[in-house]
Formats: structure tokens, sequence, C-alpha cells
């Protein structure tokens, strides 16, 4: 696969892309948009024991750490629950890299 660019329209798993727009919508709609609900979930015990101003409130994630997440993924690894490949997100990661950091 090459290289993609942001400026030119894609082609990702068979779905035209012709923007920066509509590759947000389909990320969006592949690896959000679920028909989960939270009534299944289990509680979860409070482990945190620091004062309020120890909370992780705020944290910075730059365009150089998805892309050295990316690069270092192992290729050809079974894909997940969301039946992407790791190949896949490597070779997307020129056009992903800036959606995965919202």
């Amino acid at each position: 696969m090459s290289t993609l660019s942001h400026s030119h329209s894609h082609s990702v798993l068979g779905v035209l892309l012709l923007n920066r727009h509509s590759l947000n919508t389909f990320l969006h709609l592949f690896f959000v948009s679920t028909n989960e609900t939270t009534d299944s979930l289990p509680s979860v015990a409070q482990t945190f024991r620091g004062t309020d101003t120890e909370i992780l409130s705020s944290f910075k994630v730059t365009m150089e750490i998805v892309r050295n997440k990316l690069a270092g993924l192992k290729r050809n690894k079974a894909h997940g629950v969301d039946r992407v490949s790791t190949n896949m997100l490597m070779e997307l990661s020129p056009v992903i890299t800036d959606h995965l950091m919202l």
C-alpha cells in the first residue's frame, strides 16, 4: 500500500473518503459507534490514595508519541475485536496519526 496524503481522496476498506472530514467521520463510526451499553460493566473500586493535587487532570499526546507508538507495532499480529490489523494501522499512520491524538 502506498503512503496516503491528506490532500487527496482516500479509499479505506472500500469506502471513498473525499476529505479529512469524511475520514474523521469514518474513523469515528468505525471505532466509536457501537450498540453497547454500560449496564453490564462491573463496578470499579477506588484505588487512588493520593490528594486532589496529585490527580492526573491533564496530559499531552503529541504527534511524535502517536507516530512512534504506531511505528513500534509488530507486523502481522492478529487483529483485535475491532478487526483492525497492525499492518493497517502502520500503513495508514500518515493519515490517522492526527486523528488518534483527539
